[in-house]
């Protein structure tokens, strides 16, 4: 029963996974050419200047990745069930209803982690090319908040999908917003450096909402 969940999800998640996955490394591939074409016009002086003293980003086209991530898999896993309530049959099966959502929930989550971790993994992999370690280290400590919030934009667009309740729906989004505006909200190189644990442990904590709204949409109460 456990592996045709998983197949299941699978099934739904492998698209979302290549198109996001896609668009991820055609972004990174644009960067590194740029890169390139920067380091091989003339001196490195300005680029280092750039990076250094104007906190230049020349990575910040992926900002906002993470968040189309977990976007993405929740609308691509919850809403196919949700019109004809289809997932309520699914919790309805002769299977403990948690263990089944908590699969639902780690397919999704791992389609979100794995997808912005090799866009990490492309980055410094491009940063080391062309930079030393620290900045390559102050890169990799800048894009990992903003791949994080993925987590919670996808265990809140999720909840809301699944609830009954157009009042919890809005609040579940606001949360989801705010959730993903403080994991992208620092400034300059490496800003959350300090609250890394932190921030990991709270958008862990976030993917039990979806558990809260399959519990009223398998009762069907308000």
């Amino acid at each position: 029963m456990i592996r045709a969940f998983i197949f299941k999800e699978w099934l739904k998640l492998r698209w979302a996974f290549l198109g996001l996955s896609l668009l991820g490394f055609s972004f990174l591939l644009f960067t590194g050419h740029g890169l390139y074409r920067e380091f091989a016009a003339g001196p490195a002086v300005p680029i280092w200047q750039n990076l250094v003293e104007r906190q230049v980003m020349f990575f910040s086209g992926l900002k906002y990745f993470g968040v189309l991530a977990g976007l993405v898999t929740a609308l691509v896993q919850w809403l196919p069930d949700t019109p004809n309530r289809g997932l309520r049959l699914q919790l309805h099966l002769p299977f403990p209803q948690m263990q089944g959502v908590g699969i639902l929930v780690l397919c999704g989550a791992l389609t979100v982690i794995v997808v912005c971790g090799l866009m990490i993994a492309a980055l410094l992999l491009i940063t080391q090319y062309f930079f030393p370690w620290p900045v390559v280290r102050s890169v990799g400590l800048t894009v990992f908040p903003w791949m994080l919030a993925g987590l919670p934009v996808y265990a809140m667009a999720g909840a809301a999908l699944l609830d009954i309740s157009l009042l919890r729906r809005v609040i579940y989004g606001i949360i989801g917003w705010q959730m993903a505006s403080l994991y992208l909200a620092g400034c300059g190189y490496a800003g959350f450096e300090g609250v890394l644990g932190l921030y990991g442990l709270m958008a862990l904590l976030m993917l039990f909402a979806p558990f809260i709204s399959a519990e009223r949409f398998k009762r069907g109460t308000l």
